[in-house]
């Protein structure tokens, strides 16, 4: 079980970071040792002061830590996209396109699923040319083109327009120079005598570094308005079992109340609802059916929502 596997992850790494400070908080984790570690394995060292220095065992993966170190760009990048078409965190995407070398897009896509999560996107996708994320366009140089071509410009400038931008941009990226024929005659022009703009695709927030490029799909359907909410929702159930003082683990009931868009979304996703927030009930109708011990009031995307809680009563 998941919540077995991150127990024992967890022990794992308490018990290792009590033998890390012993020699500095000897008092500290020899408390942390004795509760985790020999109080549970006879065969354990009675002390943490006797116990080995922690080894990493040969566990050194040089090919997981550049998938990872690949994974983590690609997941500061597409942050940076969303954050600068301001879209929510928790509003669900339909897509991330990462545009990348083959080799990059083989390591990621190992820890694809992690990829998704981090980004809240329901699917990733990898392309190798980043001129699939954006529309490029360019324009001549009139400061450096003019005194070299005159009143040639108009035709110059029919001659530009007529370039496919994108392979265009990438011999200019490469520092190649571009032909084109004016009046008959091939003209070579240089990096610099051409303004290039390039603009995110339709329909997607993108960012790039020196590596890649991430795009992040904006198009937001009612399906993932629907599940943004409910996750708001869950968002402030959480907060209110904080105020309301309840345990980690303490289940409750949940009554919820809203507008018909609310009330959508608590019907299309009531069993993740309720596994988020430990309910072991949901109801949804006007009014309290229940005495609460905590009652808040939200506006979700300008939806407005009802909630009380109750603690459940044992089996």
């Amino acid at each position: 079980m998941e919540a077995d596997a991150a127990f024992a992850t967890l022990h794992e790494c308490v018990s290792t970071l009590a033998l890390l400070v012993a020699p500095f908080c000897p008092f500290v984790a020899e408390e942390v040792y004795g509760t985790l570690v020999s109080a549970h394995d006879p065969g354990a060292p009675e002390s943490v002061h006797l116990a080995a220095w922690p080894r990493s065992g040969g566990r050194h993966d040089p090919a997981l830590e550049a998938a990872m170190a690949s994974t983590r760009e690609a997941v500061a990048v597409g942050r940076g996209a969303r954050a600068e078409a301001r879209l929510k965190v928790r509003q669900p995407l339909s897509e991330a396109v990462v545009a990348c070398a083959p080799g990059v897009a083989e390591e990621i896509a190992s820890l694809v699923d992690l990829v998704a999560e981090e980004l809240n996107v329901r699917r990733v996708r990898f392309v190798t040319d980043p001129g699939a994320l954006v529309d490029v366009t360019l324009k001549p140089n009139y400061r450096r083109l003019g005194p070299r071509f005159g009143a040639r410009m108009p035709e110059v400038a029919q001659a530009v327009a007529a370039l496919a931008p994108a392979e265009a941009a990438r011999a200019l990226d490469a520092g190649e120079p571009l032909e084109i024929t004016v009046d008959g005659a091939i003209e070579r022009l240089e990096p610099d005598d051409l303004l290039r703009e390039a603009r995110p695709t339709e329909g997607y927030a993108v960012g790039q570094d020196a590596t890649l490029a991430v795009g992040l799909a904006t198009d937001i359907t009612p399906d993932l308005r629907l599940e943004a909410m409910a996750r708001e929702i869950v968002h402030a159930v959480q907060g209110a079992r904080r105020t309301a003082g309840l345990r980690v683990e303490e289940r409750i009931v949940l009554h919820l109340d809203g507008s018909g868009l609310v009330r959508e979304a608590i019907e299309r996703h009531r069993d993740e609802i309720a596994g988020e927030t430990l309910a072991v009930e949901v109801s949804v109708s006007h009014g309290a059916p229940f005495a609460g011990i905590h009652h808040e009031e939200h506006v979700i995307d300008g939806e407005p929502l009802a909630l009380r809680i109750d603690r459940a009563i044992a089996a």
